[in-house]
């Protein structure tokens, strides 16, 4: 029962139960001490934190730092060699960054460019040649944040 609504809390209610018997008719019997129920100021509960995407997570931890401004950004930024491709990134040091990156790679894959992301940095149709090899830890990576986005 909630009593929090009706403004109770932090107190007690004392009851006394009355009951008559079938061996003395029209007459009622109470118990000897109350019963007592403690009332106590309901705890609000914490709303936890909305869940972070799988994809985000993977993306801020393995994918961020070493690739995008680790090898990318060297030309996918405005102004860079790859300045004209649909991918163009903000660097570090630009408030909010990594938010700005992650929803450009999002739209950007399902737009349809997963295969794209994933043969460039090996260098299949890539201006700027080999990136990534398919072996490496960091192509691995990107290749589960792909995956990750399109599970979403």
């Amino acid at each position: 029962m909630a009593f929090g609504p009706a403004g109770i809390s932090d107190t007690s209610m004392d009851f006394f139960l009355a009951y008559d018997t079938m061996a003395v008719a029209n007459e009622f019997f109470f118990n000897g001490a109350p019963l007592t129920v403690a009332i106590e100021a309901e705890e609000e509960e914490e709303e936890p934190p909305p869940p972070v995407a799988e994809s985000l997570q993977i993306f801020s931890d393995s994918v961020s730092s070493p690739i995008i401004q680790g090898i990318c950004i060297q030309c996918h930024v405005t102004g860079g060699l790859a300045g004209s491709s649909a991918l163009q990134y903000a660097n570090s040091a630009t408030q909010g960054f990594l938010d700005t990156n992650y929803n450009t790679l999002v739209n950007y894959i399902n737009g349809g460019g997963s295969s794209t992301l994933l043969n460039k940095p090996q260098g299949i149709g890539h201006g700027g040649g080999v990136r990534l090899s398919p072996s490496s830890t960091d192509f691995q990576n990107l290749e589960a944040f792909v995956n990750a986005v399109l599970a979403e």
